[in-house]
Protein backbone atom coordinates (compact mmCIF):
# COMPACT_ATOMS: atom_id res chain seq x y z
CA UNK A 1 0.00 0.00 0.00
CA UNK A 2 2.95 2.45 0.60
CA UNK A 3 4.22 1.98 -2.89
CA UNK A 4 0.57 2.73 -4.28
CA UNK A 5 0.77 6.11 -2.02
CA UNK A 6 4.25 6.62 -2.87
CA UNK A 7 3.10 6.03 -6.62
CA UNK A 8 0.11 8.21 -6.83
CA UNK A 9 2.43 11.41 -5.07
CA UNK A 10 5.36 10.77 -7.63
CA UNK A 11 2.94 10.97 -10.53
CA UNK A 12 0.99 14.30 -8.76
CA UNK A 13 4.21 15.92 -8.17
CA UNK A 14 5.60 15.49 -12.00
CA UNK A 15 2.21 16.85 -13.29
CA UNK A 16 1.44 18.94 -10.60
CA UNK A 17 -1.99 17.43 -9.36
CA UNK A 18 -2.52 17.19 -5.86
CA UNK A 19 -2.63 13.89 -4.70
CA UNK A 20 -6.35 13.30 -3.57
CA UNK A 21 -7.39 13.41 -7.82
CA UNK A 22 -4.44 11.53 -8.71
CA UNK A 23 -5.15 8.48 -6.55
CA UNK A 24 -8.97 9.15 -7.05
CA UNK A 25 -8.27 8.54 -10.94
CA UNK A 26 -6.26 5.94 -10.41
CA UNK A 27 -8.42 4.15 -8.14
CA UNK A 28 -11.54 4.91 -10.89
CA UNK A 29 -9.16 3.32 -13.46
CA UNK A 30 -9.39 -0.08 -11.44
CA UNK A 31 -12.56 0.48 -10.18
CA UNK A 32 -15.03 0.97 -13.25
CA UNK A 33 -14.09 -2.23 -15.04
CA UNK A 34 -14.13 -4.40 -12.07
CA UNK A 35 -17.50 -3.01 -11.60
CA UNK A 36 -18.66 -3.31 -14.99
CA UNK A 37 -17.23 -6.95 -15.44
CA UNK A 38 -19.33 -8.18 -12.42
CA UNK A 39 -22.27 -6.88 -13.17
CA UNK A 40 -21.85 -8.29 -16.50
CA UNK A 41 -21.11 -11.88 -14.94
CA UNK A 42 -23.10 -12.13 -12.23
CA UNK A 43 -26.69 -13.49 -13.78
CA UNK A 44 -28.78 -11.27 -11.19
CA UNK A 45 -27.34 -8.16 -12.56
CA UNK A 46 -26.43 -8.87 -15.80
CA UNK A 47 -29.86 -7.46 -17.79
CA UNK A 48 -29.40 -4.02 -15.92
CA UNK A 49 -26.02 -3.73 -16.24
CA UNK A 50 -26.94 -4.01 -20.28
CA UNK A 51 -29.33 -1.97 -20.35
CA UNK A 52 -27.33 0.77 -18.26
CA UNK A 53 -23.80 0.57 -20.30
CA UNK A 54 -24.50 -1.03 -23.46
CA UNK A 55 -27.86 0.35 -24.83
CA UNK A 56 -28.82 3.06 -27.31
CA UNK A 57 -29.87 6.83 -25.51
CA UNK A 58 -29.28 4.91 -22.08
CA UNK A 59 -27.01 6.06 -19.31
CA UNK A 60 -23.68 5.45 -19.91
CA UNK A 61 -24.07 6.54 -23.57
CA UNK A 62 -25.52 9.61 -22.85
CA UNK A 63 -22.75 10.30 -19.93
CA UNK A 64 -19.59 9.02 -22.35
CA UNK A 65 -18.61 12.35 -23.37
CA UNK A 66 -18.33 13.89 -20.17
CA UNK A 67 -15.25 11.97 -19.13
CA UNK A 68 -13.84 12.18 -23.18
CA UNK A 69 -14.25 16.06 -22.75
CA UNK A 70 -12.78 16.08 -18.92
CA UNK A 71 -9.86 13.69 -20.65
CA UNK A 72 -8.99 16.09 -23.74
CA UNK A 73 -8.92 19.53 -21.12
CA UNK A 74 -6.87 17.41 -19.02
CA UNK A 75 -4.71 16.59 -21.95
CA UNK A 76 -4.30 19.99 -22.94
CA UNK A 77 -3.05 21.02 -19.38
CA UNK A 78 -0.76 18.14 -19.55
CA UNK A 79 1.29 19.04 -22.56
CA UNK A 80 1.76 22.81 -22.04
CA UNK A 81 3.28 21.73 -18.56
CA UNK A 82 5.32 18.87 -20.00
CA UNK A 83 6.25 20.34 -23.35
CA UNK A 84 8.87 22.96 -21.72
CA UNK A 85 10.75 20.33 -19.41
CA UNK A 86 13.60 18.29 -19.69
CA UNK A 87 12.50 15.28 -21.44
CA UNK A 88 9.16 16.42 -21.40
CA UNK A 89 8.59 16.28 -25.21
CA UNK A 90 7.80 12.96 -26.07
CA UNK A 91 5.05 12.65 -22.88
CA UNK A 92 3.60 16.17 -24.01
CA UNK A 93 3.14 15.07 -27.87
CA UNK A 94 1.33 12.13 -26.33
CA UNK A 95 -0.79 13.79 -24.56
CA UNK A 96 -1.43 16.33 -27.21
CA UNK A 97 -2.35 13.26 -29.63
CA UNK A 98 -4.15 11.50 -27.27
CA UNK A 99 -6.13 14.39 -25.99
CA UNK A 100 -7.29 15.24 -29.65
CA UNK A 101 -8.21 11.68 -30.16
CA UNK A 102 -10.50 12.06 -26.98
CA UNK A 103 -12.03 15.68 -28.03
CA UNK A 104 -12.92 13.82 -31.43
CA UNK A 105 -14.52 10.81 -30.37
CA UNK A 106 -16.21 12.78 -27.34
CA UNK A 107 -17.62 15.50 -30.43
CA UNK A 108 -18.46 12.09 -32.18
CA UNK A 109 -20.28 10.79 -29.55
CA UNK A 110 -22.69 13.64 -29.14
CA UNK A 111 -23.00 13.73 -33.12
CA UNK A 112 -20.66 16.92 -33.76
CA UNK A 113 -23.72 18.78 -31.73
CA UNK A 114 -26.69 17.16 -33.38
CA UNK A 115 -27.45 15.38 -30.24
CA UNK A 116 -27.45 18.91 -28.40
CA UNK A 117 -28.75 21.61 -31.26
CA UNK A 118 -30.84 19.82 -32.89
CA UNK A 119 -30.48 19.97 -36.98
CA UNK A 120 -31.60 17.18 -39.88
CA UNK A 121 -28.72 15.32 -40.97
CA UNK A 122 -27.45 16.28 -44.64
CA UNK A 123 -28.31 13.55 -47.09
CA UNK A 124 -25.02 13.42 -48.14
CA UNK A 125 -23.70 11.66 -44.89
CA UNK A 126 -27.32 10.27 -44.09
CA UNK A 127 -26.26 8.25 -47.44
CA UNK A 128 -23.21 6.71 -45.93
CA UNK A 129 -24.22 6.93 -41.94
CA UNK A 130 -26.20 3.53 -40.88
CA UNK A 131 -28.46 5.51 -38.16
CA UNK A 132 -28.71 8.56 -39.88
CA UNK A 133 -26.67 10.93 -38.09
CA UNK A 134 -23.92 12.99 -38.52
CA UNK A 135 -20.88 10.23 -36.97
CA UNK A 136 -18.23 8.64 -38.09
CA UNK A 137 -19.06 5.78 -35.74
CA UNK A 138 -21.78 4.51 -37.49
CA UNK A 139 -20.18 5.02 -40.66
CA UNK A 140 -21.42 1.50 -42.87
CA UNK A 141 -18.29 -0.86 -42.58
CA UNK A 142 -17.05 0.73 -39.06
CA UNK A 143 -20.67 0.05 -37.36
CA UNK A 144 -20.57 -2.64 -35.09
CA UNK A 145 -16.74 -3.29 -36.18
CA UNK A 146 -14.94 -0.78 -34.22
CA UNK A 147 -13.96 -4.00 -31.54
CA UNK A 148 -9.97 -3.87 -32.68
CA UNK A 149 -10.11 0.32 -32.20
CA UNK A 150 -11.30 -0.03 -28.94
CA UNK A 151 -9.04 -3.18 -28.08
CA UNK A 152 -6.21 -1.09 -29.89
CA UNK A 153 -6.91 2.45 -27.89
CA UNK A 154 -7.47 0.41 -24.54
CA UNK A 155 -4.20 -1.52 -24.77
CA UNK A 156 -2.76 1.86 -25.33
CA UNK A 157 -3.84 3.22 -22.60
CA UNK A 158 -2.70 0.18 -20.29
CA UNK A 159 0.89 0.40 -21.71
CA UNK A 160 1.04 4.30 -20.76
CA UNK A 161 -0.20 3.65 -17.48
CA UNK A 162 2.49 0.79 -16.86
CA UNK A 163 4.94 2.56 -18.20
CA UNK A 164 4.21 5.50 -15.34
CA UNK A 165 4.07 2.52 -13.07
CA UNK A 166 7.50 1.47 -14.08
CA UNK A 167 9.18 4.98 -14.56
CA UNK A 168 7.87 6.15 -10.91
CA UNK A 169 8.85 2.51 -9.34
CA UNK A 170 12.72 2.95 -11.25
CA UNK A 171 13.43 6.29 -10.26
CA UNK A 172 12.25 5.88 -6.56
CA UNK A 173 14.83 2.56 -6.91
CA UNK A 174 17.18 5.27 -8.06
CA UNK A 175 16.52 8.21 -5.51
CA UNK A 176 16.89 5.50 -2.69
CA UNK A 177 20.01 4.02 -4.15
CA UNK A 178 21.64 7.11 -4.15
CA UNK A 179 20.39 8.21 -0.93
CA UNK A 180 22.16 4.65 0.36
CA UNK A 181 25.46 5.14 -1.46
CA UNK A 182 25.57 8.70 -0.02
CA UNK A 183 24.71 7.59 3.18
CA UNK A 184 27.92 4.53 2.83
CA UNK A 185 30.50 7.50 2.09
CA UNK A 186 30.06 9.52 5.60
Amino acid sequence: MKFVRRFCEASADQIGMNIGWACTLAALGVAIPVILFLGLALPATREATTWFAFHEHHPVEILTPIPMFLAAIVCCVLTFKLWGQENGRFPALFYFVFGLGMAVVGMDEIAWGQKIFPWETPDWVASWNQQGETTLHNVQGLQSNTEFLRMAFGFGGMMVGISAFLYAWLNHRRIALAVAAASARR
